[in-house]
C-alpha cells in the first residue's frame, strides 16, 4: 500500500475526513481547470458544474474523464439519441446513467437497476441532484 493510500485510510474517518474533502477538492480543481467541491455525505460527492459524481471512495477522474471512459469502451454498437428509453441493469453509482440522460435529453427516459444498496443509493442520489427524469430501482 503506498503513502498515499495509508494517509487517505487514517484520514477517511469522521471527524478528519474534511481534510480529505479539501484536498480533493484541491486536486479535482487542479485537474478539471473549473470548480468543483468534494465532500463526503454517506458516500463521496464531486460537484462539478457540469454534473455530479457520487462514490463510495474518492476517484481521481473528472466528470469528463469519466464519461469519455465510458463512451470509448461502451458505446460500439449504438449510442442513445434524443428520444430513446434506456434500461441501465446493473447501473452501479450510476456514472452510465448520467451518460444515458444526457444522451437522451427531455424527450427521452433512463430506468436505472441496481442491487447493490450502497451503489443504489449513491445512484438515487446522482439522480436527485442532477437528473430529473431518471427512475431508480
Amino acid at each position: 500500500m503506498g503513502w498515499k493510500s495509508q494517509i487517505y485510510n487514517k484520514l477517511n474517518r469522521p471527524g478528519t475526513r474534511f481534510l480529505v474533502a479539501i484536498a480533493a477538492s484541491g486536486y479535482a480543481c487542479l485537474r478539471s481547470r473549473s470548480f468543483c467541491r468534494v465532500y463526503y455525505d454517506g458516500a463521496w460527492i464531486h460537484k462539478y458544474p457540469q454534473g455530479i459524481l457520487v462514490e463510495p471512495e474518492i476517484r481521481v477522474y473528472t466528470l469528463s474523464d469519466t464519461l469519455r471512459l465510458i463512451v470509448q469502451p461502451c458505446m460500439l454498437q449504438y449510442t442513445p439519441k434524443i428520444g430513446d428509453i434506456v434500461v441501465d441493469v446493473g447501473a452501479g453509482t450510476g456514472e452510465i446513467t448520467l451518460f444515458f440522460s444526457r444522451s437522451v435529453g427531455d424527450a427521452g427516459r433512463v430506468i436505472s437497476i441496481e442491487a447493490i444498496l450502497a451503489c443504489s443509493t449513491a445512484s438515487r442520489r446522482r439522480a436527485y441532484e442532477t437528473i430529473s427524469r431518471m427512475s431508480c430501482c
